[in-house]
């Protein structure tokens, strides 16, 4: 045997020897004691002990903690899990494994798996801390939505959709055994956001959860507050988040307001004009797509004292940027010049490989790409629309007369209207029809088998499965739309004027609703609100909402003795996977 050979083998037996050594002489945990005694799912409990390096798991009754870290040889953090329950505490280390003399007692708890949501949102409640096998009403605010049963660890997992009829604000989710007081309550806020140009990744400018605006009390909207932006005309569009406000003034800066209009904070890119500079709001981000072909990324928390904020980070995605990004899953879409979009991981921030749906690509992307239910999408340069099916795998495009507006996809169609007085519907659905005028062409909106499209001279409403014209009336051109709770408002152009008026009209007829102040581009509606900007941005409202009462403000829980169970509600049962799925979201 070789030398070498004999020194490797001595080698693997010195490695044995000490792992051998460490484990059978590692000294064993032991815990002496913990605090709080009683606590519930989430709070940090601190134990105190002995031996306590290199641990590997932490344990409550059985159930792995939440997340623990290691201070010192004798002391552990740990968080108490989603599903914990009543009994030991067990520290596990090389040396062995301690468990608790004492009894660690689980306090009722409940976490939800998203704490805001809109209405018809999906939520799931965990519960820990209460009795085995009993039955508990799941609450939203004082009225009863789902009966379900604990484990016999007194763990249980509900799920409900928030009320269609759930206002703006703070409200409150509470899980209660039936027949007892013993009860867990959790805050969850309403709103809905319009975080990106077109509302949703269809590009379709309709907000299917507003409630709070009706047919009725339109006509009531007032001036609610105006933030100055700049000293022209800005047709950006306006994003909301969880009840701000965010826009681009002409210079391509940044500007975030609260929902009373106070500034909370600025960035200035410094990378090219409107309109290519548009933004989209994702997980808290602020994603903003310069002309420089760099996307920056800011946090919607960065400030709240009207400073000047710094990006979170920032990515050079192509020569330039010439639309709004948009978000599908966990990726973001990026129009670019070059004729190709390019997809961002948004956790990752790592840039995808150039994608285009037509070989014969015709110049730089003019719109956001758009997503169908399905998968389908479409986007567009110049005269061309580009599209791709989902089920087949299949990309193409379609030459139309004249410039065209972003598309919009609902239901496997595309809906554009053109430079050349039409409005155009293709693959699932393929029809045109005439609007007025020429070079007047703005993204058109689909709600409730409808399809809203102005011309230069008119406002139109077109039924979206053949093109049949359902009602005209004569408005000036118009620079955009919102559509909402069966209401179409509108910035309408007054003849040779550099600024346009906010309008509303019925949906189902065209009736004139409403008519406000001024604008230059498409508003939103959200959270019985309008927004819409000009040199300024102008928020309307509904009187009760004047001197701050739009804001979300907190209230209280409701006491659980005064709720009252739903007797007529069938039990629920959810499937672990669902269980497995929601404790993923909240840990």
């Amino acid at each position: 045997m070789s030398v070498s050979r004999i020194l490797q083998i001595l080698a693997m037996f010195a490695v044995f020897a000490h792992l051998f050594s460490y484990s059978a002489f590692a000294a064993a945990p032991k815990i002496t004691s913990f605090s709080p005694a009683t606590a519930t799912i989430g709070n940090m409990i601190i134990i105190k002990g002995s031996g306590f390096t290199g641990a590997t798991s932490v344990k409550f009754n059985g159930v792995a903690a939440s997340s623990f870290s290691v201070q010192s040889a004798t002391s552990i953090k740990a968080v108490v899990p989603t599903t914990g329950s009543t009994g030991k505490i067990s520290v596990k280390t090389s040396g062995g494994t301690s468990t608790s003399s004492a009894t660690f007692t689980m306090a009722p708890g409940v976490v939800l798996s998203v704490s805001s949501g809109h209405p018809y949102q999906k939520v799931t409640v965990n519960g820990a801390g209460f009795h085995a096998y009993t039955s508990l009403d799941l609450y939203f605010d004082t009225a009863d939505q789902a009966l379900a049963t604990s484990d016999a660890k007194g763990v249980v997992t509900a799920q409900f959709s928030v009320p269609a009829s759930a206002a703006f604000g703070s409200h409150w989710v509470t899980l209660q055994e039936r027949g007892t007081f013993r009860a867990a309550q959790k805050s969850f806020s309403v709103y809905t956001n319009w975080t990106m140009e077109g509302f949703s990744v269809q590009g379709n400018s309709f907000n299917p959860y507003e409630r709070t605006l009706t047919v009725d009390n339109v006509s009531d909207l007032v001036p609610l507050w105006s933030a100055h932006i700049d000293d022209f005309s800005n047709d950006a569009p306006v994003s909301e988040y969880a009840g701000n406000y965010y826009v681009v003034d002409v210079t391509g800066g940044i500007n975030a307001f609260s929902s009373s209009g106070a500034l909370l904070w600025s960035a200035s890119p410094g990378a090219g004009s409107i309109p290519a500079n548009r933004l989209l709001i994702y997980g808290g981000m602020v994603y903003y797509g310069g002309n420089d072909g760099v996307l920056r990324v800011y946090s919607v928390k960065c400030r709240t004292d009207g400073g000047v904020c710094s990006p979170s980070w920032s990515q050079k995605v192509a020569n330039s940027i010439t639309s709004a990004p948009r978000v599908r899953g966990a990726t973001v879409y990026v129009p670019a010049a070059d004729g190709n979009f390019y997809p961002v991981d948004a956790t990752t921030h790592t840039v995808g490989a150039a994608v285009t749906y037509d070989s014969n690509a015709q110049g730089q992307i003019n719109s956001p790409i758009s997503f169908d239910q399905a998968g389908n999408s479409a986007y567009a340069t110049a005269q061309y629309i580009h599209f791709h099916r989902a089920s087949n795998n299949s990309s193409g495009s379609y030459s139309l007369p004249g410039n065209i507006s972003d598309p919009v996809m609902v239901d496997n169609s595309i809906y554009v209207t053109t430079s050349a007085g039409t409005i155009q519907s293709w693959s699932g659905r393929t029809w045109s029809s005439p609007t007025s005028g020429t070079n007047c062409q703005q993204t058109p909106v689909v709600s409730q088998g409808l399809v809203f499209a102005g011309g230069c001279t008119t406002l139109a409403a077109y039924s979206a499965s053949d093109g049949t014209l359902r009602w005209s009336v004569s408005a000036n051109y118009t620079a955009g739309f919102a559509v909402a709770n069966g209401i179409v408002f509108s910035c309408t152009y007054k003849s040779g004027g550099f600024v346009g008026a906010l309008k509303a009209y019925a949906a189902s007829s065209g009736n004139l609703l409403w008519s406000g102040g001024s604008c230059a581009g498409a508003p939103i509606v959200a959270n019985g609100m309008v927004a819409s900007s000009v040199d300024s941005l102008i928020v309307y409202g509904l009187p009760s909402m004047l001197n701050g009462a739009n804001q979300k403000k907190a209230v209280d829980a409701p006491d659980p003795k005064t709720l009252k169970p739903n007797h007529s509600l069938s039990r629920q049962v959810v499937r672990p996977a669902d269980i497995a799925a929601a404790v993923a979201q909240v840990e």
